[in-house]
């Protein structure tokens, strides 16, 4: 595999925008090893592939940057409306903010700690190897997280109206869809304090 192409052509795009209202603190700032949930999920892309990270953040809740990833680039990028809208504002945010030369982005989850960097690693080969984009892991026939989308699909995506969804884009083009299959359990949402105290457990965290 060829790094630098695709850490160079491709970005993380790291949505961690949300309320976290049942969890009841920012989920991005909870101690996760040595380092913090967001601080895992942006070193989990690092070693992965990728160079270039951007995170939605909210604003109001701001997350903390952990030290120690100077290696990456790790630009934050504010949703205004991020107390009153959902996860699709915080995509077009995002993709409307990245520079031209970003050409495809690594859609992650802020909250999903569990990610694994050789998912990362697989997907970008898969980027590099076939040019295809839309890419998605499947995870024991389950699709999820993190997905790969070129920038000819941003405009189509940052048109879609407030009461339509990610999902609504991506059930359009459900045929195009490139997946890449792994015998692995998808990684985890953490939503509630539960959660969030079981991972860290099943994790040996």
């Amino acid at each position: 595999m060829n790094l630098e192409k695709p850490s160079s052509f491709v970005a993380g795009l790291i949505l961690a925008a949300g309320r976290s209202e049942r969890m009841g603190t920012p989920k991005s700032n909870l101690a996760w090893g040595t380092t913090t949930v967001l601080g895992q999920v942006i070193r989990s892309l690092g070693e992965g592939g990728l160079k270039c990270i951007y995170v939605v953040i909210n604003p109001f809740r701001k997350p903390e940057i952990p030290e120690g990833l100077t290696d990456l680039k790790v630009v934050l990028i504010e949703n205004p409306a991020a107390e009153t809208s959902e996860m699709l504002k915080s995509i077009q945010i995002g993709l409307s903010s990245l520079p031209e030369e970003v050409q495809s982005v690594m859609v992650a989850l802020g909250d999903q700690p569990t990610i694994r960097s050789e998912v990362i690693r697989k997907i970008l080969q898969t980027v590099d190897d076939t040019g295809e984009g839309l890419i998605f892991p499947s995870y024991r026939h389950r699709r999820g997280h993190p997905w790969t989308v070129n920038r000819e699909f941003w405009s189509e995506i940052c048109s879609l109206s407030e009461n339509e969804t990610a999902r609504t884009f991506i059930q359009a083009h459900a045929s195009t869809i490139h997946y890449v299959n792994f015998d692995l359990d998808p990684p985890e949402d953490m939503d509630t304090p539960e959660m969030y105290q079981h991972l860290k457990h099943t994790s040996g965290m």
